[in-house]
């Protein structure tokens, strides 16, 4: 497939490389902690439940999917998920 195709779904579902996992490394070079006054800074709790989501929803919903491409365990993920409902 070249560059640019839409192939089916098979070949999206082993694509991790989402908005939230493309983002530079923390410590990287290109990585810029965002300017926040400490009494908007979201909680370290909050940022990692909105990482989730977003991988989340860029698995389609799968929380296998969404578990490998974090490199975390179903279980962190389903934690995090019912985390963020509350």
């Amino acid at each position: 497939m070249m560059a640019g195709e839409v192939g089916d779904e098979a070949d999206a579902a082993g694509d991790c490389t989402g908005s939230v996992l493309a983002m530079p490394a923390a410590g990287s070079a290109k990585w810029k902690p965002p300017f926040l006054p400490d009494a908007s800074r979201p909680s370290l709790r909050t940022l990692h439940a909105q990482q989730v989501r977003q991988a989340h929803r860029d698995a389609g919903g799968n929380v296998t999917e969404t578990a490998r491409c974090l490199g975390a365990s179903r279980n962190t993920v389903y934690r995090a998920l019912r985390g963020s409902a509350r």
